[in-house]
């Protein structure tokens, strides 16, 4: 259980994670239109692992971030929500 502190630190690192998925998912898109637009072969290999690899940034992130929600939570809800919705 975590206290009132340290409550509030995972509620604020939580939405910053939520702002840096929603960044990661940009740039992964970003990378794709550029590798549409790439005038050779490996531009287009170099930019699409680029937007593979900011996609698996952003699905790992978004995990860190709900485990942080889930530390937030008052002591026995976050066990009780999965036990219901699990």
């Amino acid at each position: 259980m975590l206290r009132a502190n340290e409550t509030g630190e995972a509620e604020h690192l939580a939405r910053r994670q939520r702002l840096l998925v929603e960044e990661a998912r940009l740039r992964a898109a970003e990378c794709h239109q550029l590798a549409l637009l790439a005038t050779t072969g490996r531009e287009k290999t170099l930019l699409t692992s680029m937007a593979h690899s900011w996609s698996a940034i952003a699905g790992a992130t978004a995990r860190y971030a709900e485990l942080l929600e889930q530390k937030s939570l008052p002591a026995g809800r976050n066990a009780g929500q999965s036990a219901r919705h699990g």
